[in-house]
């Protein structure tokens, strides 16, 4: 093919196509001292240019002009029986319905497919059973990496382990797993307790209390120490962990939760914490329907900053969790222990919360 003019190639490669080209080309440098055997082959068999892979780098640039749109396409599964791992990033989310979850589903998967990385998303329900079982199958179909933002705790420690063991590349989003020494990615939660509960402070409210997501997680006891710290340092006692509402991070729960609120002795506070904004514009349904006013009667402040927060209508004050960053430190975390499996670095990494002031308080 090297004496045939570059025009006549592309004319011919316009004319005829095939479903495969299959070659054996020469690989060896110019001038390269070979047995006198080999040198019984053709000197065209045998020498590729200069450097040995000249006529194979201008095989495979010209290769796709002559095949057919729907020939040989590249097996991801016969490839990962080779490097051992696919180029599927698994990710488990709690409810893919959550605008939180779901702009980190949007911004993993573009960052990973710039990378070529192809990210697939589990919606867990918060379900135990349904973590574990795509946890499995991220072993089981040797996924490349695996990122996690669960609810749970230890109930999954051994089994990401087992992923790690496996040669699965392990990052936790947003949560942390006591006994757990791999990497994870994390809003500072503690702080974000903290500067939502002190916001109220600082507007004059003495009587705050919280409205926490699932005890389960870590995220949720975070953000209740650092509004339990807030508290104590103006000498204010928190109400104990076991008289506050729980959620489970839904707008219908954060409805109910209102109700049973108001039925009860509702000034008793001025100022409320809620533990994520879908909860907290429950709640502000509610108190909309039932004519309570926010903030004359009650001060909200959440955490998330979903996009629907901002709304002139709402007006939520909320702390934002910095999702392009939590997730940019995330896919560096996950890409350098999938490209140097040999060298794994563990990272810990906190992102610092921002107030972000609206008219709930």
């Amino acid at each position: 093919s090297a004496s045939v003019p570059e025009e006549e190639e592309k004319d011919a490669g316009r004319e005829m196509r095939f479903d495969v080209i299959v070659a054996n080309l020469p690989y060896i440098a110019d001038g390269e001292e070979l047995a006198p055997e080999v040198m019984k082959d053709p000197h065209t068999a045998l020498f590729g240019g200069p450097e040995g892979w000249e006529i194979i780098e201008r095989f495979l640039a010209r290769a796709r002009d002559y095949l057919n749109e729907n020939g040989f396409r590249p097996s991801a599964i016969a490839k990962s029986m080779i490097t051992g791992h696919t180029s599927i990033v698994g990710l488990v989310v709690g409810d893919v319905r959550n605008p939180f979850y779901a702009e980190v589903v949007y911004t993993l998967q573009q960052l990973l497919g710039q990378k070529g990385y192809m990210l697939m998303a589990f919606n867990s329900d918060y379900d135990l059973e349904k973590e574990h079982m795509f946890i499995n199958q991220s072993i089981q179909y040797k996924f490349a990496g695996l990122l996690l933002i669960s609810s749970y705790g230890e109930q999954l420690l051994s089994q990401l382990n087992e992923a790690r063991h496996a040669g699965i590349a392990v990052v936790l989003i947003n949560r942390n797993i006591s006994g757990y020494d791999g990497s994870f990615v994390s809003l500072d939660n503690f702080q974000a307790g903290y500067i939502a509960t002190k916001h109220l402070l600082d507007l004059g409210h003495r009587r705050i209390t919280t409205i926490l997501g699932p005890v389960d997680s870590s995220a949720s006891m975070l953000r209740w120490q650092g509004f339990r710290q807030a508290m104590l340092n103006l000498g204010l006692v928190p109400d104990d962990l076991e008289h506050l509402y729980k959620g489970n991070l839904t707008i219908s729960s954060g409805r109910q939760i209102a109700e049973k609120f108001f039925s009860g002795n509702p000034f008793a506070c001025t100022g409320i914490v809620i533990g994520n904004d879908l909860m907290a514009l429950g709640f502000m349904d509610y108190c909309s329907a039932h004519q309570i006013k926010i903030p004359n009667d009650l001060s909200i402040v959440s955490i998330d900053n979903i996009s629907v927060s901002g709304l002139n209508r709402i007006g939520l004050t909320s702390i934002d969790q910095n999702i392009s960053e939590i997730c940019s430190k995330a896919a560096e975390c996950i890409l350098s222990d999938i490209v140097h499996p040999e060298h794994p670095v563990v990272r810990r990494e906190l992102v610092e919360p921002r107030l972000v002031v609206r008219s709930s308080t």
